[in-house]
């Protein structure tokens, strides 16, 4: 029986084909350090420490560095925990990352890949280097006929550097970002982009924030948040208790409260919970002047697709930009796939589209469609008086005339 070869595109697949989005890698890199904290913090391994993300951006330089300070990897373990494909010792359903392919994305974006490591009591950091630039050359090349292992070999180098032994940390390193690919760089758009997608916590300045806090606690759910800092600045949710006006920014509307609501499968098993702000409904929310717009899924506090992914689920796609608001799944198997833009088809998937969908087009098509029909009865209303109150100031010939005009 001759061997199985994995050819080389594979790589291209799970690099530059898996994501539309380059600004996904934050969300990769960002969600496997959240795995090495939990497993940190589930360990009691470093109780006297604040365990964090550090992003820093380099603009001018065209570099990005993503550190923890969680437990690192251990030199002996480093070649096959980040060099083997698609081969995770990480548990799916527990873990937020677990299919091994995440820590590859990098390699689309920049010209050379840098994972530095330390485990605490060893005193050596293990730095491996992958040749993105010659790496995309090689998938490029029709004349090359290497095998993906055959390249990662080529592009792939080791070294180990001394260390105080209390050092324990992750880091990625993308040097020399390609041009195309300058949206990494941009600061604001990318604490933007963490802001949304990131287990962080919510900005302290939302109004609703401790009332949200204080349900969580009350059902005893578990919502993962952490610190993430980029380039110095904490970053939160930017969720607001006021809606603005897209041009002038000048607020038309506000979130006079919130709404919680749970999702059951048919065994009984909590599928997920939810809440959404309940404000005028004067209008759909516009885009540009409230970012946090939309009900969104989410699942270990991580956004899975977009502002839009739950939309399909109303009676009329426009529903969901009347609210703000978050979905929590928290079912064992609702897994998100690869793309983390919806969940892998499964009985519980099934379940939780049905509940949610008649949640949504039921419970909360109501509530901004009856806002809605009582805003235009109060329009109505106000033109009808209005034009009585022009009527009646009219002065008239004769009551014949006025009985005319009344009548058209």
């Amino acid at each position: 029986m001759s061997n199985i070869k994995i050819g080389k595109n594979v790589i291209e697949n799970l690099t530059t084909g898996m994501y539309e989005d380059s600004k996904i890698i934050y969300r990769e890199y960002i969600q496997n350090a959240a795995d090495q904290i939990d497993k940190a913090r589930s360990e009691n391994l470093f109780d006297s420490e604040e365990l964090y993300i550090l992003i820093q951006i380099d603009d001018r330089n065209r570099n990005i560095l993503i550190y923890d300070n969680a437990t690192g990897i251990k030199a002996c373990d480093v070649a096959k925990k980040l060099g083997d494909i698609a081969d995770s010792d990480k548990k799916k359903g527990e873990n937020k990352g677990f299919r091994g392919i995440g820590r590859l994305g990098g390699l689309a974006y920049c010209d050379r890949l840098k994972f530095i490591t330390s485990y605490k009591g060893e005193d050596e950091k293990t730095v491996m280097t992958w040749n993105a630039k010659r790496c995309r050359e090689l998938i490029d090349n029709p004349d090359v006929s290497k095998s993906a292992e055959e390249i990662l070999a080529e592009i792939i180098e080791y070294e180990t550097i001394k260390c105080n032994e209390s050092e324990h940390f992750f880091t990625v390193e993308m040097i020399d970002i390609k041009s195309e690919n300058s949206e990494l760089l941009d600061e604001n758009k990318i604490c933007q982009y963490i802001a949304c997608n990131a287990p962080v916590p919510y900005n302290i300045d939302f109004l609703y924030s401790n009332k949200i806090k204080e349900y969580i606690d009350s059902k005893g759910y578990k919502v993962d948040e952490y610190q993430i800092l980029v380039n110095g600045d904490d970053i939160q949710k930017r969720y607001k208790d006021k809606l603005y006006e897209s041009k002038t920014y000048k607020m038309y509307d506000q979130l006079y409260d919130i709404e919680f609501k749970e999702l059951y499968n048919s065994k009984g098993e909590l599928l997920a919970w939810l809440w959404f702000g309940v404000s005028g409904f004067k209008k759909n929310i516009p885009s540009g002047s409230n970012e946090m717009k939309s009900i969104r899924l989410r699942k270990e506090n991580i956004q899975i697709g977009d502002a839009t992914t739950l939309d399909k689920f109303f009676r009329e796609n426009r529903g969901n930009g009347y609210y703000v608001g978050e979905v929590h799944a928290v079912h064992k198997d609702l897994v998100p796939n690869a793309r983390r833009d919806y969940f892998n088809e499964n009985d519980t998937r099934v379940e939780f589209d049905a509940e949610l969908e008649y949640f949504f087009k039921n419970t909360l098509h109501h509530i901004y469609h009856d806002a809605n029909t009582v805003k235009n009865s109060f329009k109505k209303m106000k033109v009808y008086e209005e034009k009585s109150e022009e009527f009646e100031s009219k002065l008239f010939v004769n009551r014949d005339e006025k009985s005319k005009l009344k009548k058209n």
